[in-house]
C-alpha cells in the first residue's frame, strides 16, 4: 500500500535503496594503531613489523584522504543546496508579492463597487425624501385650495 511505498522512497533517499552498510560509515571509524606500533622505535621493530606499520600508515593516509575527498564533495552538496534553498526562497516571495498585489487590486475593486452602491442608496434616498416633500406640498396646495373655497363661499354667504 502507500505506507509501503514510503517506505522504498525513505530507503531510497536515506541509504540510496540499499539496506548494505556504505562506505562513508567506513570512513567515520576511526583507525586505532596497535599499542606494539608506539612501544618501540621503527628501527627495532623486525622487517615484518616494519611493514605492518607502513601497511597501517598507508590505510591511515587513504582513510584521511577519503575522508577529505567525502568532506569536498558534502561542501559542494551543500552550497548546492544552500543555492537552491535560496532560488526556492526568491521564487516563492516573487509569488507571494504578486498575491499581495493581486488581493490590494481585488480589495480596491470591491471598495470601487461599494462606493457606488452607497452613492446609488444616497441618491435612492434623496430621490424618495425629494418625492415625499412634493406630496406634502401637494397636499399643503390642496388644503390651501379649499380652503380658499370655503372661504370665498363664506364671504358670498356674507
Amino acid at each position: 500500500g502507500d505506507g509501503d511505498d514510503g517506505a522504498r522512497r525513505a530507503l531510497r533517499q536515506m541509504m540510496h535503496g540499499t539496506l548494505e552498510r556504505k562506505r562513508d560509515d567506513d570512513l567515520a571509524e576511526e583507525l586505532v594503531k596497535p599499542a606494539w606500533m608506539t612501544e618501540r622505535p621503527l628501527e627495532e621493530m623486525t622487517q615484518d613489523e616494519q611493514a605492518a606499520v607502513r601497511d597501517f600508515e598507508a590505510r591511515q593516509k587513504k582513510v584521511e584522504e577519503e575522508r577529505e575527498k567525502v568532506r569536498k564533495g558534502l561542501q559542494a552538496e551543500l552550497a548546492k543546496l544552500r543555492a537552491e534553498t535560496a532560488d526556492l526562497c526568491r521564487s516563492f516571495n516573487a509569488r507571494l508579492s504578486a498575491l499581495a498585489t493581486a488581493k490590494l487590486d481585488v480589495e480596491q475593486a470591491v471598495f470601487e463597487q461599494e462606493l457606488t452602491v452607497m452613492k446609488l442608496a444616497q441618491s435612492q434616498a434623496r430621490a424618495r425624501a425629494h418625492e415625499l416633500r412634493q406630496e406634502r406640498m401637494v397636499a399643503d396646495l390642496e388644503r390651501m385650495r379649499a380652503r380658499r373655497a370655503e372661504t370665498a363661499q363664506a364671504k358670498a354667504s356674507f
